[in-house]
This record gives structure tokens, sequence and C-alpha cells, in this order.
């Protein structure tokens, strides 16, 4: 068996911690526009736009804090190592 290869607790526990992807105002959406190039302005506001009014944002947000890229809950790469920086 692969080390690659998850177990099913593994995948259920990360499954559940993800589940409320179902409810998200992207879900559907070209990834993308949440994974803009530098200085692509109407993408960054498209995915501003979309997280807003999203039921799931802060959700979204908790789980992209560590990510290096992408808009995450609506919150930029620079907001959300801003955020981190804060903490600290």
């Amino acid at each position: 068996m692969s080390d690659e290869l998850l177990d099913i607790e593994t995948f259920l526990a990360d499954y559940r911690e993800r589940s409320w992807i179902k409810d998200a105002a992207c879900k559907g959406m070209d990834t993308n526009i949440f994974f803009p190039e530098r200085g692509a302005v109407g993408s960054i506001r498209l995915a501003k736009q979309t997280c807003e009014g999203c039921p799931v944002k802060t959700q979204c947000r908790e789980y992209g804090e560590m990510e290096r890229f992408g808009f995450w809950g609506g919150v930029s790469s620079i907001g959300r190592s801003r955020i981190r920086n804060k903490r600290n």
C-alpha cells in the first residue's frame, strides 16, 4: 500500500473538517478567479464580491489561513499575513 493513500479515518476527518465547502458561494465557479495574476483587478474584485456575502466566509478564511496564495474567505495572502502578524 502506498504511503500516499489515506486510511478511511483520516479521509473522514478531513472531509468533516471541510464539510462547509458545500455551502460556499464560490462552489462551481472557476477557481482561477480566487488565484488571480498580479494586477488582475477584475478577478480580484469578483473574488472579493463573491466572498462578501458567502455564508461560510469565516470557515474558509480559517481553512486558508496558512495558504500562501489566493483569496480565502475574502482575504488575500497579504491580508492573511497581516492577520497572523497581529496575533504574534
